[in-house]
């Protein structure tokens, strides 16, 4: 989204930009262009995660809160009405004790202490894991089916993917575009098994709304799609789903459906995904890829894509 937050060495949240949703969390509604704010609540934070419209976030004792516009019922509260602007953190339902909320388009998850997933919002393509798609709005979180436990989660606009504690990733939704990584461009309604039999230290799930040439806008028939990445044990690339602009980094612009290898061998330690682009880092080089049309990767005045990563020019990635 255009809003921004996060935690000083107090452990306090501090929020800035747009707030005409509430998602800045200082008590009022605000348009555009808003200075830094603290949040309101008195609450010591341990994790936040901003969405395009809300925030989540989990307190140092495991308390659940999310606020900004309740779309789909995504602050996971039914306290609140379904288009309420919730200008305050808000206490998620179900008394649960989280380690951390990934807070998606329309929809939100967060993982326990005990490692299981819950997830609220909107389920039209099965996003939230519960089993089944449908057109109601999730105002409570409810369990992710199959009893794995999760070590991390992360949202796309219509999918999820997490780690389990062991290693694997499994994602469920929306399959337009490959993002799943199961072979197919079937959607899911369950956590389903990424392809590859790989390991994974990191995953991280894009939103597809990317300016780039991919017209994905809600009510787009290919609205759902977006692209996928994940760092395996061994600290190498993979991407898979969507690859219009060469955001899979694997030197094409063809749409992968199974983990694919990032090109140029990286080693990385941390991976992130924009709606049409990809950047990893190692130490102090930083390396990009994908859509480029407002020099999202640092490649300089050339404002083309790029298939395969590129260094961030000085003075952060390698001369």
């Amino acid at each position: 989204g255009t809003h921004f937050c996060g935690i000083d060495g107090d452990r306090t949240a501090v929020c800035w930009a747009r707030g005409d949703a509430g998602q800045l969390g200082g008590g009022t509604v605000a348009n555009t262009g808003n200075p830094a704010g603290t949040v309101e609540g008195g609450i010591r934070w341990a994790d936040l995660s901003v969405s395009r419209l809300t925030t989540c976030g989990v307190s140092e004792t495991g308390a659940g809160f999310c606020w900004g516009l309740n779309q789909q019922g995504v602050i996971g509260s039914t306290s609140v009405e379904i288009g309420e602007r919730v200008a305050v953190p808000t206490i998620v339902d179900g008394g649960h004790t989280f380690s951390s909320i990934a807070a998606g388009w329309l929809h939100s998850c967060g993982i326990t202490t005990t490692g299981d997933a819950w997830c609220w919002g909107s389920n039209t393509a099965g996003q939230l894991g519960i089993g089944a798609t449908d057109t109601a709005s999730h105002r409570s979180p409810e369990p992710v089916v199959g009893g794995l436990k999760f070590s991390e989660l992360s949202l796309g606009s219509r999918y999820s993917c997490g780690l389990t504690t062991d290693g694997d990733a499994y994602c469920w939704g929306a399959n337009v575009t490959g993002q799943l990584g199961d072979g197919t461009s079937q959607p899911r309604s369950t956590p389903t098994l990424v392809s590859g039999g790989l390991k994974y230290i990191q995953i991280v799930a894009s939103s597809g709304f990317g300016t780039g040439g991919f017209a994905n806008a809600p009510g787009n028939p290919q609205a759902g799609g977006g692209h996928t990445c994940a760092l395996t044990t061994a600290s190498h690339p993979y991407c898979w789903g969507w690859n219009g602009n060469g955001e899979l980094g694997d030197s094409t612009l063809v749409d992968k459906f199974a983990p694919t290898a990032v090109a140029r061998n990286l080693t990385l330690e941390t991976i992130a995904v924009g709606g049409a682009y990809t950047c990893g880092m190692y130490r102090d080089d930083v390396w990009c890829w994908g859509s480029n049309v407002n020099g999202q990767i640092g490649k300089g005045d050339e404002l083309l894509p790029a298939r395969t990563p590129q260094p961030v020019l000085p003075p952060f990635g390698p001369p």
